[in-house]
């Protein structure tokens, strides 16, 4: 998928350091908001053989957004399942578990560029539900997935003793 010389595509190896780099950028994000949740954020925040087990699995997608071959965005997603019980039906959905741009490029569309290669990429597999966390504090990322048409499906609420 290409658009004003925005490439998106499925991420390589070749891609690791600007995908930690933008991991990066998002946990110190969560470690400034967050800081009784997340340790202060280390330079190597994914470690690489995670990143390759990314790339790699079927069941997830790690696509990047490159401008003249320089990596701005980036979206990780996996493929959720469960059996049910007798309480709960099973389902199948896509979990967006991460999505970055670089600051100079945000508001730009590229959010919404990968974000619609990874529903492409659901429908693809016969899933219909994509879902993403979101912390609260995060109003740019709540913003934008209205902006995309998420709706709340669940709120988890918190009370600090």
């Amino acid at each position: 998928m290409t658009t004003n010389n925005i490439t998106i595509r499925k991420a390589t190896e070749k891609d690791y350091s600007a995908i930690n780099s933008l991991y990066y950028e998002t946990y110190s994000l969560y470690y400034k908001n967050i800081p009784e949740s997340y340790k202060k954020t280390p330079e190597n925040v994914l470690p690489k053989g995670t990143f390759l087990n990314m790339i790699e699995h079927d069941e997830s997608l790690v696509i990047v957004a490159e401008n003249k071959e320089t990596v701005i965005g980036m979206l990780y997603a996996i493929i959720e399942k469960d059996e049910g019980d007798k309480w709960s039906n099973p389902y199948r959905r896509v979990s967006i578990e991460e999505i970055s741009v670089l600051p100079i490029f945000a508001r730009q569309g590229i959010g919404s560029m990968l974000m619609q290669k990874a529903e492409n990429w659901t429908k693809e597999k016969k899933i219909n539900d994509l879902t993403a966390l979101v912390y609260d504090f995060n109003k740019t990322a709540l913003a934008f997935y209205e902006k995309n048409s998420y709706k709340p499906y669940s709120i988890q609420m918190k009370k600090k003793l």
